[in-house]
C-alpha cells in the first residue's frame, strides 16, 4: 500500500482538505463526500480488452438514464451467462471469461453500467446497476449464470433479492460483503472524521430510504439465492480483503468458496485456472 510521502499530490491534497472541513465545516464535509461517493471515474481500456470488446457484437440498451451499452459473445439462442463488473470498471474487463464459456455453448452477454465504460453517465447507484441488468435480462433473456465482480456482485445480489432476478448458478469474484466496508475504505481514502462518516451515512439512508445499509448487503441478499454460488477471492486482495469471501459463504444457503493466492483484485480476472473452474462450476453444477 502506498505510503504518505508516495500517494499523489491531487490525493494528498484532498485528504488535507476534508481533514480541515471536517474541523470547521463538517456539513460541507459531508455534502462533498456524498457527491464524490456515487461519481464513477473512468480509466483507459488496456489493449487486451479492447481486443476482447473487437470480436463482440455490441448494441445499446435505451434507458432513463441514458445509452448502456451491451456486448455479445457467442450465439443468440444459447444457454445466456451474464457477466457484471465492478465500480469504476467496464464489461470488457471480464472478456476473458467469454472465449471459455462460448466454446462451453454459452451466450456470453456484458453491459457497462451506468457512468462506466461507453455507456451514458458520470455516476450511478446500485440500484440503477441492479435496474439495467434487469432490463437486459428482459430484452436479451433471463440469464443461466451470473459471473460478478466486486460491487458488481452486491447489485447483482441485490437485482436477485429485490427484483426477484432467478437463476442457475452465481458466481461472485472479489465480492465485499457489505457496502458499509466500503464506505469505511472510502472515510479512509479521504481522511474524514468518525462524526463525518456517520452524518453521511445518515444522509444517504435519508435520500434513499431506511435500512438502506441492510437493504443492499450481499450478506443480507445473499440470503435469496437459492441456488448455487460460488465465491471466489484471492488471498492477496488489496481492495478487499479476502475474509469477506468467508462471511458471504457463511451467510448463503447454497455455496462454494474458492481461494486463491498471488492475484489480486483484478489479475484474478483474467487466470486461466480460475475461469476453467468457473466455467466447470456453471457447466457442472445442477440448479436448486
Amino acid at each position: 500500500m502506498p505510503t504518505r510521502r508516495t500517494l499523489p499530490i491531487a490525493q494528498r491534497l484532498l485528504q488535507t482538505t476534508f481533514r480541515l472541513l471536517s474541523l470547521i465545516a463538517p456539513w460541507l464535509a459531508v455534502r462533498w463526500m456524498y457527491q464524490l461517493w456515487f461519481k464513477s471515474p473512468r480509466f483507459t481500456e488496456p489493449s487486451r480488452e479492447a481486443a476482447w470488446a473487437a470480436v463482440a457484437a455490441r448494441s445499446t440498451l435505451q434507458h432513463p438514464l441514458g445509452e448502456m451499452v451491451v456486448y455479445q459473445w457467442g450465439n443468440t439462442g444459447d444457454p445466456i451467462v451474464m457477466l457484471v463488473h465492478g465500480w469504476s470498471g467496464r464489461a470488457t474487463q471480464l472478456g476473458a471469461f467469454a472465449e471459455p464459456l462460448t466454446q462451453a455453448g454459452y451466450c456470453v452477454i456484458a453491459f457497462d453500467a451506468p457512468g462506466h465504460g461507453r455507456s451514458a453517465g458520470h455516476s450511478t447507484t446500485i440500484m440503477e446497476i441492479s435496474d439495467v441488468l434487469n432490463k437486459i435480462t428482459e430484452l436479451y433473456g433471463k440469464p443461466q449464470a451470473i459471473i460478478a465482480h466486486s460491487f458488481g456482485c452486491l447489485a447483482s445480489l441485490y437485482c436477485i433479492a429485490h427484483q426477484r432476478l432467478m437463476l442457475q448458478q452465481l458466481v461472485c469474484i472479489s465480492a465485499p460483503s457489505s457496502a458499509v466496508y466500503l464506505v469505511d475504505n472510502f472515510a479512509r481514502h479521504l481522511c474524514v472524521s468518525a462524526r463525518v462518516k456517520a452524518a453521511f451515512m445518515q444522509k444517504v439512508e435519508k435520500i434513499f430510504g431506511d435500512n438502506l445499509w441492510q437493504r443492499i448487503s450481499a450478506s443480507e441478499n445473499i440470503q435469496s439465492a437459492a441456488f448455487p454460488v460460488l465465491i471466489v477471492h484471492d488471498q492477496d486482495d488489496r481492495d478487499v480483503d479476502w475474509q469477506h469471501a468467508q462471511w458471504l459463504a457463511q451467510s448463503g444457503k447454497n455455496t462454494q468458496l474458492y481461494i486463491t493466492q498471488g492475484l489480486g483484485h483484478r489479475r484474478i480476472l483474467r487466470d486461466a485456472t480460475v475461469i476453467q473452474r468457473i466455467v466447470n462450476f456453471i457447466d457442472r453444477t445442477p440448479s436448486a
